[in-house]
C-alpha cells in the first residue's frame, strides 16, 4: 500500500504519519509532497491507495490538487486535512471529490474509523 501525505509543513506530514493507525498500515510505503502541484505528479508518477491532503499550500492549493487528481482517477482515495473548520469548505472538498475531512491536529481514532469507512465501502 502507498500513502501520500500533503502539507507545506514538514512537521504536519510527520503528525499525520504518526496518526496512521499502525494495525492497518504497518507496511505502507510513505510518500511525501509539501505542495499541491508535487502532489499531482506523485500522484500520477505512483497512484497511492490513500493521500492525506492539506488544502493550504503553496504552488497549487489543496483544492486544485484535489479536482485534478480526481479527474486523473475518479476512484482516488483523498481525505483533506485543515484547520479550517467552515462548512463551506467542508462542502467544497466533498464536492471536488474527497472522501471525508479531519481537522488538525488529527486524532488518531477519528481518522482509523474514517479509513476504516471508506475501505469497507470500496
Amino acid at each position: 500500500m502507498k500513502i501520500l501525505i500533503v502539507d507545506d509543513s514538514r512537521l504536519s506530514r510527520q503528525w499525520a504519519i504518526q496518526a496512521l493507525p499502525t494495525t492497518l498500515f504497518r507496511q505502507a510505503e510513505i510518500l511525501e509532497a509539501d505542495n499541491g502541484e508535487d502532489a499531482v505528479k506523485i500522484y500520477k508518477e505512483n497512484k497511492p491507495d490513500l493521500v492525506l491532503m492539506d488544502i493550504t499550500m503553496p504552488k497549487k492549493n489543496g483544492f486544485e490538487a484535489l479536482e485534478e487528481i480526481c479527474k486523473l482517477d475518479s476512484n482516488a482515495f483523498v481525505v483533506m486535512v485543515s484547520a479550517d473548520r467552515q462548512k463551506l469548505t467542508k462542502d467544497r472538498v466533498l464536492e471536488l471529490g474527497a472522501k471525508d475531512i479531519l481537522y488538525k491536529p488529527i486524532d488518531q481514532e477519528i481518522l482509523r474509523d474514517v479509513l476504516l469507512a471508506h475501505i469497507k465501502k470500496g
